[in-house]
């Protein structure tokens, strides 16, 4: 969880004390504690015993001067946090609501970003704007790959000068399209944002 967290001092300082899940042959500090131990029971668990007298008393007051029994209220948040949740008269609370699947299954994306619609038209976050983006992408990329068509198609009949060459030099790009249509369809492949937006470039090339 430190690691994960970006604690690095504190994974090190854990893996010095406790030892290395991953490295059976590194000497901890606990290890090297048993050995000592063993070295001489009496006379060393004699002194772990002492020290444990004179070091519980102490950390015991500074746990407890750390802790607090008191009800958490909005009042004893910190600024920073008050700000991420509350607006600027704190008489409102943000209110996060965190899908069960997957945002990036597009069907249900729709359902979400739709149920979301019914509870609050203000409803806003990453899920909502990335749908919003896939059907400005998608209704986009068809418009510029339509406009690519024609212009491709006027090019062949500017550089033909008629326009029977123009559609016959246009049958392999119609022809090529429909394979690859139909090869997606055949393996379960999908038009995605990326390749949505490549689509012109392709039918120019």
């Amino acid at each position: 969880m430190a690691y994960l967290g970006g604690q690095e001092k504190v994974d090190q300082k854990c893996k010095t004390i406790i030892g290395d899940l991953e490295n059976s042959d590194n000497k901890t500090i606990i290890f090297s504690l048993i050995q000592a131990i063993k070295t001489d029971p009496v006379q060393n668990i004699r002194n772990l015993n002492l020290f444990q007298e004179h070091f519980v008393p102490k950390f015991r007051t500074l746990a407890s001067g750390m802790t607090s029994t008191d009800p958490i209220t909005v009042e004893n948040l910190p600024q920073n946090i008050l700000d991420q949740f509350l607006n600027k008269n704190r008489d409102k609370y943000l209110v996060t609501i965190y899908p069960k699947e997957a945002v990036w299954d597009l069907e249900f994306l729709q359902r979400f970003t739709d149920q979301m619609g019914k509870l609050d038209q203000r409803v806003t976050g990453m899920p909502s704007v990335f749908y919003v983006l896939t059907q400005i992408i998608g209704r986009d990329g068809k418009i510029a790959a339509v406009l690519a068509i024609v212009v491709i198609f006027i090019l062949l009949i500017m550089d033909f000068k008629k326009p029977v060459l123009a559609v016959l030099a246009m049958i392999p790009l119609v022809v090529g399209a429909i394979w690859m249509m139909g090869t997606m369809q055949l393996l379960g492949l999908q038009l995605t944002l990326v390749n949505v937006i490549g689509l012109p470039l392709i039918l120019g090339i």
